[in-house]
């Protein structure tokens, strides 16, 4: 609040009048008006007056310095009408499946081997025989999107999410290995990380990290052990949080609602199956192995339904209905702003809860 102040300087000229009478002179026929021509100037100067150099807040003053802006301290309670902030939908992901095929190292020469292949089978339980790398195969991309978004909420830094009878999405990985069923029972996924979309909230099993800045799921700890020739992953996604404004809203002119839709990857990035002489089918022989040359990878993806949004943070600007606030009064404004002549203008005032 700012007023201006009006200087007046002003140069007052006094004029004293001395004649001397002779009173030998007929004065009865002079004119004895006194006339001075002058022009006046008057500086006019306009300066800015802040309130902090008219204001000196007492203790118990009912206006209070916060920061540099003024507020008037009222005690008291309101009640608006409730806030009603309608949810909103992310729409079931679809995840096209990966489809590769991986070249087999083989660790162990089967070729070469000399023997009876069923006495050298128990002396290999536990020596690697031969393994698929599973970096460098195919990705597919993760969509997360919804178009409801109420234009209430101006920005989101975190969802929680789940379904309209749990508290979390299942999302299930499944990787598999083809083409090898005849020969091999299961295998040990070793050293496995994989490229998630970033900013989930996941809880994990089997021991798993994952790190929402990044996206990367890693299983580094212990070996995972497929059942059969496929390895299923089971995640509990609780939450998504805004990394790298990935829930950037955008609204819909036509409609108010507003939306956001982002991308992530799926791939693995390091990891390898390695099959062991337990790992192995009864029927098996050393010439099986020796022919085995590649293996089918496959990688799926998917949700268990559409993805509520149960909660949010971030900031809305809601229109309140239903305050009735009692008048304020303002009892201890400095004279100077109270005088006769002073206007009072408040522009955007605000409610604080201190």
């Amino acid at each position: 609040m700012r007023i201006n102040k009006l200087m007046l300087a002003a140069s007052a000229a006094t004029f004293s009048l001395f004649s001397c009478i002779n009173n030998d002179y007929d004065l009865s026929d002079i004119d004895t008006t006194v006339g001075v021509n002058a022009n006046v100037t008057i500086p006019v100067q306009m300066d800015d007056i802040t309130l902090h150099s008219v204001l000196d807040l007492e203790e118990g003053s009912q206006i209070k310095d916060f920061n540099g802006e003024y507020a008037v301290i009222e005690d008291g309670t309101f009640e608006s009408d409730k806030i009603d902030i309608p949810s909103f939908v992310i729409k079931k992901p679809v995840v096209e499946p990966i489809n590769d095929v991986i070249n087999v190292k083989k660790h162990y020469d089967f070729e070469g081997a000399t023997g009876n292949w069923e006495d050298l089978k128990g002396e290999l339980d536990n020596v690697p025989l031969f393994s698929f790398d599973l970096s460098g195969t195919g990705e597919t991309n993760i969509h997360f999107s919804t178009n409801d978004v109420d234009e209430s909420i101006v920005s989101i830094d975190e969802i929680s999410v789940g379904t309209k009878t749990a508290d979390s999405v299942i999302l299930t990985l499944v990787l598999r290995f083809k083409g090898i069923e005849r020969y091999v029972k299961n295998s040990s996924v070793e050293g496995l990380t994989l490229q998630l979309p970033k900013g989930l909230q996941l809880k994990l099993d089997n021991d798993g990290e994952y790190d929402a800045t990044t996206g990367t799921l890693e299983y580094k700890k212990h070996p995972l052990m497929s059942e059969g020739n496929k390895k299923e992953i089971h995640l509990e996604l609780s939450g998504i949080k805004n990394i790298e404004n990935i829930l950037n809203l955008t609204t819909n002119a036509a409609t108010g609602k507003q939306s956001f839709i982002f991308t992530g990857i799926c791939k693995v990035i390091a990891g390898a199956a390695v099959v062991y002489g337990k790992n192995l089918n009864s029927n098996v022989s050393l010439s099986d192995l020796a022919n085995i040359q590649k293996v089918d990878y496959n990688c799926t993806v998917a949700f268990n339904g559409d993805i509520d949004g149960k909660d949010f943070t971030g900031n809305i600007q809601y229109e309140l209905e239903g305050i009735d606030i009692d008048p304020v009064s303002m009892k201890d404004i400095p004279d100077v702003l109270n005088q006769a002549g002073t206007t009072i203008a408040l522009y955007n005032p605000q409610i604080y809860r201190v």
